[in-house]
């Protein structure tokens, strides 16, 4: 209904901004009185659909699942398929990385990669105005089942209910609380303990070996001596 209406004030604006040139020309002799008046209503006209658009945006994410010329086709993380509208002069896109943002082409978007889309929806198609490119990461919290020093790896329950395992490589930052003066410091797998509270970030993208298996960005342990005070 709102891009009925918009189409139906775009119509009526251009149909006047017309009859008003006309009149002008018939009744004023001076261009440059027409040309200053004409150009209020064209600046009237893009304020007003830019406020209409604005009403009507939404910023959606998902993964990109194909990708074309002037689309994408996208998949939020509900399984609710979009395609995403790309105009290559109105359409920006931008790839964030380690802080840093840059602007990248539309053939450099990836199938698989994480996304981010801005613009007027309707009907599960975006018009976008932005496409941020970034790194998806996925946080819980759980407790500890099983620590395995051999192989790096820490199986978790989650608050959900899922069973997880964490490897633990040489990147991952790990953290664990101290039970009694409540100071954050870095913690080896020796003192980590099953029934150990733990907060986690991964990329849900990077399976491991089996499925719920994932590298760790990050943990923060609690040990289980913090609750029994």
């Amino acid at each position: 209904m709102k891009n009925i209406l918009l189409t139906v004030f775009v119509g009526v604006f251009i149909f006047t901004i017309s009859t008003f040139a006309q009149t002008t020309k018939e009744s004023t002799p001076s261009s440059t009185r027409e040309t200053k008046e004409i150009q209020e209503f064209k600046e009237k006209l893009a304020s007003k659909v830019a406020e209409l658009q604005k009403k009507n945006s939404k910023a959606i994410s998902g993964i990109i699942t194909d990708n074309l010329a002037t689309r994408v086709g996208m998949k939020t993380l509900d399984n609710v398929t979009y395609e995403v509208k790309i105009d290559r002069e109105l359409t920006k896109i931008y790839e964030i990385a380690k802080s840093q943002k840059k602007e990248i082409k539309a053939s450099d978007l990836k199938k698989g990669s994480y996304i981010v889309v801005s613009g007027p929806e309707s009907g599960r198609v975006i018009n976008a105005n932005y496409i941020y490119v970034d790194e998806r990461f996925t946080t819980g919290s759980g407790k500890v089942t099983e620590v395995n020093s051999q192989e790096s790896y820490l199986k978790i329950l989650s608050m959900e209910k899922d069973t997880l395992i964490l490897d633990l490589e040489v990147n991952t930052r790990r953290q664990i609380m101290d039970a009694k003066t409540l100071e954050i410091g870095t913690v080896g797998l020796s003192r980590i303990k099953e029934g150990d509270t733990i907060h986690y970030v991964y990329k849900p993208e990077d399976t491991g070996r089996e499925k719920n298996r994932f590298t760790a960005q990050k943990i923060l342990v609690i040990p289980q001596e913090y609750f029994l005070k």
